[in-house]
């Protein structure tokens, strides 16, 4: 049970830095009318689970919590907008994925952050934590994050490293143009082995444009696992 509620406190902070992350992107790209205010993002320790906050405030949910009103559109949410997502972002990256897109349903949502026009829809897929951002009207997969990356925040375990990756410069182009409609140069898109900084042998670790030394600029962060599947995955700016 411990581990449990320690599971899901921290997908909680996930979720809330993910929505922190995502708005200030969203209205970076996309100003807001002086009319219009922009969505209230308390820190997450203030962050409650009260849905009946006023003038656009953020709230959180829970399966659990929903009611059979809100189950049923988040059910819609997920048809209409959610799945299709998901499964863009799945033939982006076949034969990378970690999951089969099929078994992802609403029964493995874990919780929404955010109102209006600015939503964060996390769910738990045997140990993967993804996430969807639906943002003024249009769901974009945002975050994945596999049991395996722990290996990332290890140190090497006396095995000598190896330095090969899994992807191709070539393959890893074509798979950032079918998910974002962008057509990276080879020189933003920037690959390290894994093996030279952690415990993970054989993966790679991709950072795509933005500045090399400022990881906040980057539009996209990838890590590859040896065996060619995502172990983390963010949607930067």
């Amino acid at each position: 049970m411990k581990n449990v509620w320690s599971r899901g406190l921290a997908i909680t902070a996930l979720a809330a830095v993910l929505l922190l992350l995502f708005v200030h992107r969203s209205t970076r790209r996309q100003p807001l009318p002086e009319s219009t205010a922009a969505p209230d993002v308390p820190p997450p320790a203030r962050a409650t689970n009260d849905q009946a906050h006023a003038g656009g405030k953020v709230f959180r949910s829970r399966r659990k919590e929903l009611s059979a009103a809100q189950l049923a559109d988040l059910k819609l949410t997920f048809e209409t907008k959610l799945k299709p997502a998901v499964e863009h972002w799945c033939k982006a990256y076949a034969g990378h994925v970690p999951f089969r897109p099929e078994s992802l349903t609403t029964d493995n949502f874990f919780e929404q952050i955010g109102r209006g026009k600015a939503c964060m829809y996390t769910f738990v897929l045997d140990g993967i934590t993804l996430a969807v951002a639906d943002s003024n009207g249009s769901a974009q997969f945002f975050y994945l994050n596999t049991p395996d990356s722990r290996k990332l925040m290890q140190l090497p375990h006396g095995t000598p490293p190896d330095p090969s990756v899994p992807v191709s410069r070539d393959e890893l182009a074509g798979m950032l143009k079918l998910d974002s409609g962008t057509n990276f140069p080879p020189a933003e898109i920037r690959v390290t082995p894994t093996a030279f900084s952690s415990a993970m042998n054989g993966g790679a670790h991709v950072n795509v444009g933005g500045d090399p030394i400022n990881s906040a600029s980057w539009k996209f962060t990838l890590v590859f696992g040896p065996d060619g599947n995502l172990n983390y995955y963010l949607r930067g700016n």
